[in-house]
């Protein structure tokens, strides 16, 4: 076997990476963003018989969910 190298990427590398997968990700919302609802639909079902499938049910009542979201708002917005 060959001998591994180590290779520590240069900040510039690195922002570069960064910058490649910012492009990727706005790719990504743009395209889910263009999806028709009735396919954004098929794929909210689709998740929600596979999740009956395999028994994953929760005994939370909604306001602990909504809760829960609400501070991953907030810490994703402050």
């Amino acid at each position: 076997m060959g001998k591994l190298v180590e290779h520590r990427i240069t900040a510039e590398e690195a922002a570069a990476f960064c910058a490649r997968w910012q492009a990727v990700a706005g790719v990504i919302r743009a395209e889910l963003r263009a999806l028709p609802i009735e396919t954004k639909l098929k794929q909210l079902d689709a998740l929600v018989k596979l999740a009956k499938q395999l028994n994953w049910t929760s005994a939370e009542d909604d306001t602990e969910v909504r809760e829960r979201w609400a501070r991953l708002r907030s810490a994703l917005h402050d």
